[in-house]
This record gives C-alpha cells, sequence and structure tokens, in this order.
C-alpha cells in the first residue's frame, strides 16, 4: 500500500503539473478530496501502476476536463477540487475557482 500511495502521489503531482505548464491552470485538492481519489485509485490493486492511472483517469482526468469546460475557467486561475463525488453514475469534481 505503501508503493501503491507513492505512485498515487506522482502521478497526481504530474497531473496537476502539466495542466498548470500547458494550460497554465492551477489545480489544489483538498484533504476531502484527495483522500476520496486516494481510496478509490487504491482500492484494487491488481492491476498494479496502470490501475492507479485508470483510476486517476475516470476520477480526476475526466471529471476536472468536464467542470473546467462547464465552468469556461481560463488561463491564469486557481482552482480546488474540494469534493469527488458520483452524480448519476458518473465521477463529477466539485471545484471553487478562484
Amino acid at each position: 500500500m505503501e508503493i501503491a500511495a507513492q505512485i498515487y502521489q506522482k502521478m497526481v503531482a504530474n497531473i496537476l503539473d502539466r495542466l498548470a505548464d500547458k494550460q497554465k491552470i492551477k489545480v489544489a485538492l483538498s484533504e476531502q478530496a484527495g483522500a476520496k481519489l486516494l481510496e478509490h485509485c487504491t482500492k484494487d490493486l491488481s492491476n498494479g501502476g496502470r490501475g492507479i492511472g485508470n483510476q486517476l483517469e475516470a476520477w480526476l482526468i475526466n471529471p476536472l476536463a468536464r467542470a473546467l469546460f462547464d465552468q469556461d475557467v481560463k488561463e491564469g486561475t486557481q482552482i480546488t477540487i474540494t469534493d469527488i463525488e458520483m452524480q448519476d453514475d458518473v465521477p463529477t469534481a466539485r471545484l471553487v475557482v478562484g
């Protein structure tokens, strides 16, 4: 589990760093959102790091992309993901923009 948590942390950092570098959008995870995301990404480690990456895509990348598009977030914005939850069987990111 310790190694899985390290893999998770590195992958999340890479995703958020890439977003900051390419889109100039700074994203932070609240403690609650980070804990939920870690739980979802590490509950089944049968696929190792690839499984963590797949879960990050489902629980972070896709919901974040939808939220950024829906809220028309512009370059230079700072965002905090306050929660990640299921809505209508789809993972959804709740954002605070500003």
